[in-house]
């Protein structure tokens, strides 16, 4: 079981729904003691242990989906989970437990963090639990909350709608031989480090200095139905905190390129990019291999990038580290597809995430610091 709880503390086996029961109990005991040695070293274990569930094994959990939703405040502060964590846990559950979740933040709980019930009410994602969602950000203005976990809020009366694939897969590279050929490289399913011109044309091409990855969408399990089959990772000559926004044809190429900054640049590292993009770009060639989420994967401190060679996800929600990007044209939340961090092909510093809007032939790649 390649399970490696961050803290060190505690590992349980979760094999069996009986084991998963085990855990739970012993996670309750765990938020009824107090103090640093006790409680909160133990926390981020567990988390990792339902985190594994959740990838592995989230059928195991189900039995205990409604008794989670009736947790007191103070027994949820010690499930503090992450959305991905509950994403996979609480999938589905019975209408019973959106409509409790929702009438818990209504009357504003005060020994629970309305963020946990947030968090947990967007996880189900059942037409129930999207219409509570929709329901209770219209009421208390909080639409931002769950655009942020990736979810679009139409209004009017309508429904919350996911704006990601629940399929995820683990992002691997795979270096290439350096004798092949960058016309065989490129008919690859998901290669990285092709020339700009490969992906771009004019006058996009010019505000593109770096190819992380291309993906090849009907690979991708979830993903909306759009006229375009291959979408680009790419970067401008900026840092961080930065999206841009592209124009694709139906030949996947990128026509036509707008960058939003929304951190100061320093100018003398621009400088220093344009140089590596120009030195390197050559360097670190190679294609994507995805990996499904099974046992194979290292589950550590809520995520699988401690597996040998993998830099990140294609599929499951934003990050939200940063503000998820509106299609440009129409406004509507870009649909995410990939968050990865710039080790798979050193370029800047964090994570790069890529969106599309399906109907407006929008791309957009966004960077984000280490969090």
């Amino acid at each position: 079981m390649p399970l490696q709880p961050n803290g060190g503390k505690l590992l349980m086996p979760v094999e069996t729904e009986a084991d998963v029961c085990a855990l739970f109990e012993k996670a309750l005991a765990l938020s009824q003691t107090s103090g640093f040695l006790t409680r909160d070293r133990y926390r981020a274990d567990i988390e990792d242990h339902f985190y594994y569930i959740g990838a592995i094994c989230p059928q195991h959990f189900r039995p205990l989906q409604q008794e989670v939703v009736n947790l007191s405040g103070e027994q949820l502060t010690f499930f503090h989970f992450s959305f991905s964590t509950w994403l996979y846990l609480l999938h589905d559950a019975p209408d019973s437990c959106a409509e409790q979740l929702l009438q818990r933040l209504l009357r504003a709980d005060q020994d629970c963090s309305p963020s946990i019930l947030e968090a947990m009410l967007a996880a189900i994602g059942t037409p129930t639990a999207l219409a509570a969602m929709a329901e209770y950000a219209e009421r208390t203005h909080k639409q931002n909350v769950f655009r942020d976990l990736g979810f679009w809020l139409p209004g009017k009366g309508k429904r919350a709608e996911p704006r990601f694939t629940r399929h995820r897969s683990a992002v691997r590279f795979q270096p290439i031989d350096t004798t092949l050929p960058l016309q065989e490289l490129v008919k690859r399913p998901h290669p990285v480090g092709l020339p700009v011109s490969f992906i771009a044309g004019e006058p996009a091409s010019s505000m593109i200095t770096w190819h992380y990855l291309t993906l090849d969408l009907a690979r991708i399990d979830g993903l909306p139905p759009t006229s375009f089959s291959r979408i680009h990772l790419v970067s401008p000559p900026q840092h961080s905190g930065w999206t841009l926004f592209c124009t694709i044809s139906q030949q996947n190429l990128y026509t036509q390129a707008h960058l939003h900054v929304s951190e100061d640049q320093d100018l003398e590292m621009l400088e220093q990019l344009q140089e590596q993009a120009i030195e390197h770009q050559n360097d670190g060639r190679g294609e994507l291999l995805l990996l499904p989420y099974d046992d194979q994967l290292v589950y550590r401190n809520g995520h699988t990038q401690l597996t040998k060679g993998v830099h990140g996800d294609v599929g499951g929600p934003p990050l939200g580290l940063d503000e998820n990007p509106c299609c440009p044209i129409c406004k509507k939340l870009m649909f995410h597809v990939c968050t990865v961090a710039t080790t798979l092909r050193e370029y800047g510093d964090g994570f790069r995430s890529l969106f599309f809007c399906e109907g407006c032939m929008q791309i957009a790649s966004q960077a984000m610091g280490w969090n």
